[in-house]
């Protein structure tokens, strides 16, 4: 049976009575798919075309990004993890310090200072802290004494 043309780029999302309907496809800003929900429990997870993570959905309809396209493993000294702007995803903190370390804004490790400082890395916890916040210089980790740490990003 010949089938015409669709008329507008859509998808099918399900709404909070898992009833399909159709909507039209959204791209944010960077060209990542954006599929949103209706319903308490209607996020989705998307993979976007700039490698990204992007979660919409809920009643709110709420947009967290986060980023897995490169990681940096076993941080136990301070780390230039990247020298150009980016996005910092994930710090997951493997083995817990004795003094807090620090997620930077800067593309060396030494001269850091709290003006270029982005996140704070607890030293008694262990497990992911989810920073999700742009750069425009570079990544610098600086794990806290004792501290190993493993970092995503893009």
């Amino acid at each position: 049976m010949p089938q015409g043309p669709i008329a507008a780029a859509v998808a099918v999302q399900p709404n909070v009575d898992d009833v399909n309907y159709y909507a039209p496809l959204n791209l944010d800003a960077n060209g990542n798919l954006l599929i949103t929900g209706t319903g308490a429990g209607g996020a989705q997870l998307v993979t976007g075309a700039s490698g990204g993570l992007v979660v919409v959905g809920g009643a709110s309809g709420a947009l967290v990004t986060g980023v897995a396209k490169s990681r940096t493993l076993n941080i136990t000294t301070p780390t230039v993890v990247k020298n150009t702007a980016g996005r910092v995803g994930y710090v997951n903190i493997v083995v817990a310090g004795s003094a807090a370390g620090a997620v930077y804004d800067f593309a060396a490790t030494s001269g850091v200072s709290a003006a270029t400082q982005i996140a704070v890395l607890p030293d008694t916890v262990t497990g992911p802290q989810v920073i999700d916040f742009p750069v425009t210089t570079g990544i610098v980790v600086v794990p806290g004494t004792g501290m190993t740490v493993a970092v995503s990003w893009i």
